[in-house]
């Protein structure tokens, strides 16, 4: 098997071609763990010329030649393993450095995004348009769970396929089709490279058609997105891979956003300080889950309760707290919640306060906090439903009410 021709002409005439200079040619391959064991080898060698300095000359450049020699041979075997890099997707262990594309770097990862769907095909295309307009240096996994949708939903999916295979390069690893970007002027692929996938069939709820999603995922960075939210800016990949790529251990990623109504018309900021567990478990869930991204290592589909409906996301990352996890908190706004008529948590609120209950029960077995947080989220409830936007005397009345739940659960008169 002919190798790569760098490695040919180094085998034959290895006197041409320092340590140093294999050194930094294996290093620019992107070949972290074959420098390391080959910067280990020289320095072995180095070592030799070292101390052997006062034997014969020619005895010790003969073994010093041997051992590159053999350093070259290594270095080959891997060439031969791994032809034509240019048209073959190659992943290390972690999933890093596909290396189809020129700009591809150890340090890259490819990011998973899971959006499952019923139904939405009035908001699903600028869901979908988000996704696919994020630019930076990164690889793309995009996962559309569809519920067996009966409107125009698997239209506009399929259609955005349709535009991926008309203006990209495909590649293929693992029966996996990526787009690669040929066509300078096409806006759907920003990044390295995309995996466009979905499917449309009958399933068990969303928490269902999300594990199904993640099952298939490639990433090292996950994320869900519903089909009726969208994220706020074509960087917001980029800059959570560059807080996953920049904090060593770092596991888990809150962000900041929007609200905005059915139309798109934003009805306020989202915005939290800092996060505050007590608050989170007894009072006001806080995290904005579309502006929330997290490592593989820390999925388990064994933590996404299908019982749930409206608040597994609160089990699962309330899960993660509880699990000592790594995480950081920071103020980039990365998406928008629509919050409308139908949507399920506007719309399914009792239900939200009941399982919000459960899981404060399920991680804390305190009842002094549990009866304030009922109590709590019952008046909470209660007016929402009735009042909707409270009249006057029933607003003081409850931010009062608010600010001495707030006093004897965090000890503090608010967040």
């Amino acid at each position: 098997m002919q190798s790569s021709g760098a490695g040919v002409q180094c085998a034959c005439a290895p006197e041409l071609f320092s340590g140093l200079q294999l050194l930094n040619s294996i290093r620019n391959e992107g070949r972290e763990s074959i420098y390391l064991f080959s910067y280990l080898t020289y320095n072995v060698t180095h070592f030799f010329n070292i101390v052997s300095k006062e034997k014969e000359e020619g005895k010790t450049h003969l073994l010093s030649n041997s051992l590159e020699i053999f350093l070259l041979l290594c270095y080959t075997g891997v060439y031969n393993f791994y032809p034509d890099t240019e048209s073959k997707m190659l992943w290390s262990n972690d999933r890093r450095s596909l290396a189809i594309h020129p700009k591809a770097e150890a340090s890259l990862k490819i990011i998973s995004i899971v959006t499952p769907s019923y139904n939405q095909g009035q908001f699903i295309e600028e869901t979908i348009q988000t996704v696919l307009l994020q630019k930076g240096n990164f690889y793309l996994d995009y996962i559309i769970m569809d519920g067996g949708s009966e409107d125009n939903s698997v239209e506009i999916i399929r259609k955005y396929q349709c535009q991926l295979n008309e203006n990209c390069e495909t590649l293929e690893k693992d029966g996996i089709k990526w787009y690669v970007k040929k066509k300078t002027d096409f806006q759907w692929n920003n990044c390295l490279g995309i995996s466009y996938r979905w499917q449309s069939e009958k399933d068990n709820g969303q928490v269902h058609a999300l594990k199904k999603g993640f099952k298939k995922a490639k990433g090292d960075i996950f994320c869900w997105l519903n089909s009726d939210d969208f994220f706020l800016n074509q960087d917001v990949f980029q800059k959570v891979l560059d807080y996953f790529n920049n904090e060593l251990g770092l596991k888990l990623l809150f962000g900041d956003g929007v609200f905005v109504s059915g139309k798109g018309e934003e009805l306020g900021p989202h915005h939290v300080e800092k996060i505050n567990l007590k608050e989170l478990l007894y009072l006001d869930y806080h995290i904005l889950q579309p502006s929330t991204f997290f490592h593989r290592d820390i999925y388990n589909e064994s933590h996404l309760d299908e019982r749930l409906t409206c608040a597994f996301d609160m089990d699962f990352f309330i899960g993660k707290f509880y699990d000592r996890t790594p995480y950081k908190k920071v103020n980039d706004c990365f998406a928008a919640f629509r919050f409308y008529a139908d949507n399920k948590t506007a719309s399914l609120s009792r239900s939200s306060n009941r399982e919000q209950i459960k899981i404060a029960w399920k991680y804390s077995k305190n009842i002094y906090f549990i009866s304030i947080s009922f109590i709590y989220r019952l008046i909470k409830n209660l007016l929402n439903i009735k009042y909707g936007s409270k009249p006057r005397l029933l607003g003081k009345m409850f931010i009062l009410f608010r600010r001495l739940s707030y006093f004897f659960i965090t000890g503090k008169f608010g967040r």
